[in-house]
């Protein structure tokens, strides 16, 4: 964004990291390359001959960062989502991908495409088998996971980020909350008030050189203020249902629902429904129809 209503950093404080996902280096599987060090060599020897494809931000950034990085001859694909970019992978149409794990998890799994490197520090969670770029060789890309965090309004008094971080790191820890996370894909990461405000203030210069050596801009046309305007109304209603849960629960732990009366988490859970169908229909009626 050229201008936005807010700061990143002064107009909110954080108060905890809540979780993370890291993206892999992906290939059809009937590229030769084994490791992240290969393909770049096999690339180098083929200059123009492979694709690469991208399905979101992340996508879009370390796919520019190995291109630049390793100065390879190879074409960029975007996608509007990382689904259909996978599903071009598979087919052989692109030969390359930089793709979310949670999205392209099953699919590694099942041998469908091929990681052969993720760009982090350590080995990720959800793949041990897969070596770093730096296990084979190639320097460590900046850190440039998705994640999450939880942030206050600047001015929020310390006794409440203090109360929330401790609610929100306890129920991070839960193992029923750390497995839902896992099996999604995303690795839970609870912390201090001042890790995750570390963490945000270096994620805020990594993006901020990464859009500029990559001179990224988001589209001011039609598309893209629909996208967004669809997607903050789909980020409205999860934040309402989430107050609404909350509000529940605290209304149980208050003792004003027995532990046999539903009727809230149900109301909460046609709301979540009913919106999605609503937002689904707005999604279908300007892109499909």
């Amino acid at each position: 964004y050229s201008k936005v209503a807010y700061h990143p950093v002064k107009s909110f404080v954080p108060v905890s990291a809540v979780s993370l996902e890291t993206l892999a280096l992906l290939v059809n599987p009937a590229v030769p390359a084994k490791t992240a060090a290969e393909l770049v060599k096999l690339v180098q020897a083929n200059p123009g001959k492979y694709n690469y494809a991208s399905g979101n931000t992340g996508g879009i950034a370390y796919g520019g960062h190995f291109k630049n990085e390793h100065k390879l001859d190879m074409t960029h694909v975007p996608y509007k989502s990382v689904p259909p970019g996978l599903a071009d992978l598979l087919s052989g149409h692109v030969q390359i991908m930089v793709a979310d794990v949670p999205a392209s998890l099953a699919m590694i799994r099942a041998g469908k495409v091929r990681p052969v490197g993720v760009p982090a520090a350590k080995r990720y969670v959800l793949l041990p088998e897969v070596p770093t770029f730096a296990e084979s060789g190639l320097a460590t890309p900046p850190v440039m996971d998705g994640w999450w965090a939880l942030v206050a309004p600047a001015g929020t008094p310390d006794a409440i980020l203090d109360r929330l971080n401790k609610e929100v790191v306890k129920v991070l820890e839960t193992e029923a909350v750390k497995t839902r996370l896992l099996q999604s894909g995303i690795v839970p990461t609870p912390s201090t008030r001042r890790e995750a405000t570390d963490y945000q203030k270096d994620q805020l210069q990594v993006w901020t050189k990464m859009v500029k050596d990559l001179n990224l801009k988001l589209s001011s046309g039609t598309y893209g203020s629909t996208f967004f305007m669809l997607t903050g109304f789909h980020g409205l209603h999860v934040t309402l249902g989430t107050i609404m849960l909350a509000i529940i629960w605290f209304r149980c732990a208050k003792g004003h629902f027995s532990k046999d009366n539903h009727f809230g988490f149900e109301a909460v859970a046609w709301y979540w429904h009913f919106v999605d169908v609503v937002w689904l229909g707005l999604f279908l009626f300007v892109y499909v129809l």
